[in-house]
């Protein structure tokens, strides 16, 4: 079983693109872009309900995903604040804690300490005492799960950083995959990261007979047409596309041009033949890389 968590804005924007969805404003009240589904979800700022964390001291948590929406494990944001401590999980749990703002300090069973910052991470077996303290704000993204034993196999505690691992190979893909734990069998599930490479099209988009529908990063949530007409055509058709996106965007009564104008675009591009051919748009776009957390089982549940 493989559950795939998207948290980060780049991402966020490629799963709009790919769905053909757009970003609700922000000013509509009830609204929001999260999806849950049985193996991923897409989980948007919006959706995170803050609460006080059982038996952690000044830190607030908004929990992501839980076994009542069927998964085998939790996953929860935890924002530490000022002389903030961390609690322990229930026995025969294991936790792995990823760092995503500030630094943290994790004491391990042998009282020893260990600095956590950004990107580095921490993986505590089962009933191995530990606690995080933080002095300062910081924003960790924690994960938790039943420990499935196999005789004679003991999982190890692990702490490292990200960037000390080396890439893995992903021919044709457009990301860049670190995995952070072993795949030794006394580790029952898996964690990796993927940051994004710096192409932003690549074998990726909506193939219609003469017509090609992109969303953009660089123009917030914006969708432009590029149509294989005349290249005279072609550009003034794109330049107004362009200039029609940045109303969508930016003026209050968009909410109801994007009501009735995009889902006809949608309607339209969905009736048209599907092409052979596909031209590669905006190919080069430089896309800065943001990491985007999975975790997996190893186990078939």
């Amino acid at each position: 079983m493989l559950m795939s968590v998207i948290l980060d804005n780049e991402a966020l924007d490629d799963f709009c693109f790919n769905t053909l969805m757009l970003t609700t404003p922000s000013y509509l009240p009830g609204f929001t872009r999260s999806v849950y589904n049985r193996d991923h979800a897409l989980i948007t700022p919006e959706s995170h309900v803050f609460s006080p964390l059982p038996d952690w001291v000044n830190t607030m948590g908004a929990y992501l995903i839980t076994p009542a929406m069927g998964s085998h494990f939790i996953m929860y944001l935890s924002n530490m604040q000022e002389n903030s401590k961390s609690g322990l999980p229930p026995i025969d749990v294991e936790r792995f804690v990823f760092v995503l703002q500030g630094t943290v300090t994790l004491i391990d069973v042998s009282d020893i300490s260990h600095k956590l910052e950004v990107d580095s991470y921490a993986y505590l077996p089962l009933n191995s005492k530990h606690s995080l303290k933080s002095d300062a704000s910081a924003t960790l993204v924690v994960f938790e799960k039943r420990y499935e034993y196999l005789e004679n196999y003991i999982a190890e505690h692990i702490v490292f950083s990200t960037d000390k691992h080396p890439l893995l190979e992903t021919p044709g893909e457009v990301f860049e995959l670190r995995k952070l734990l072993p795949t030794s069998l006394p580790y029952d599930f898996n964690i990796h990261t993927k940051v994004k490479m710096n192409y932003k099209f690549s074998n990726v988009g909506i193939y219609c007979k003469n017509l090609v529908v992109v969303l953009e990063s660089w123009i917030a949530n914006s969708v432009i047409l590029l149509c294989e007409l005349p290249a005279s055509l072609t550009a003034s058709f794109a330049i107004c596309f362009h200039l029609l996106a940045f109303l969508l965007i930016s003026f209050p009564f968009s909410s109801c041009i994007t009501s009735f104008i995009l889902p006809a675009i949608s309607s339209f591009v969905s009736m048209l033949p599907v092409s052979s051919s596909y031209h590669n748009v905006l190919e080069n776009t430089p896309l800065p890389g943001e990491p985007i957390l999975e975790a997996g089982n190893t186990n078939s549940l």
